[in-house]
């Protein structure tokens, strides 16, 4: 009874697992019986029921339901150890330290929840004083996908012209729109860049208004760095 609790943990963790199963080798017990089961290409395994069979993608193999697991070879990530017929299975500590040195995965994010006045000069939104623009997100070397969101409200009576950009290094994505007399409107930009050394990440408004006209709020910048970056033109040639 001992052996053959062991062997369905044994079954559950390498359907769990999945493509890291390569093969696992069985010895009979002196009650063993045979189970008629199909292996997928990925490793996954499923019991055949009456008189059903193999998928073409599928190889039929004969298990000994009682035997005891004699010996198991596992795929990249994974360390096994066997005692009493029971298999125990772990994830390699290598493959989480490994991690450290990987690149990408690293998020930078930042908010300013305003409000704050738009500066004047559509022609120009990424100028401010002291810092360029209305908001500065600093990043350490690496590649980058950048994303910003914020809302611009129309503080007259009056519709107004926004521009706001989103820069990094040399390259920018920028957005205009019209607001309405009193309303607001939601404005998002995204962009990729690759920093050779420590830098930032700028957005900044403006608009044609003569005096103070719009102010923004709610403004976020998140960068998440990746390990690599393609960024393609998607027009026609």
């Amino acid at each position: 009874m001992y052996q053959k609790i062991s062997l369905i943990k044994v079954v559950i963790m390498l359907l769990l697992l999945g493509p890291t199963l390569v093969a696992v080798a069985q010895r009979a017990g002196p009650s063993g019986t045979t189970v008629p089961i199909c292996v997928k290409r990925n490793g996954q395994l499923r019991m055949l029921v009456g008189d059903g069979t193999c998928g073409p993608s599928e190889q039929q193999m004969d298990w000994v339901v009682g035997g005891e697991v004699t010996d198991i070879t596992l795929g990249r990530g994974l360390i096994g150890s066997r005692e009493d017929g029971e298999v125990q299975l772990e994830l390699d500590p290598a493959v989480i330290q490994s991690c450290g040195t990987c690149a990408g995965g690293k998020v930078f994010a930042g908010f300013d929840d305003g409000p704050g006045t738009t500066p004047q000069g559509a022609d120009a939104p990424n100028h401010g004083d002291p810092l360029p623009g209305i908001s500065f997100l600093p990043v350490p070397a690496g590649k980058y996908v950048v994303q910003a969101k914020l809302w611009v409200s129309n503080t007259l009576d009056a519709r107004l012209f926004v521009r706001c950009k989103l820069s990094a290094g040399v390259d920018f994505d920028w957005v205009e729109v019209t607001v309405r007399e009193r309303d607001s409107a939601a404005l998002a930009l995204t962009v990729v860049h690759e920093f050779d050394t420590d830098d930032g990440v700028v957005v900044g408004c403006s608009d044609n208004a003569l005096g103070s006209g719009t102010e923004w709020n709610d403004l976020k910048i998140t960068a998440t760095e990746v390990s690599d970056l393609s960024n393609v033109f998607l027009g026609g040639s």
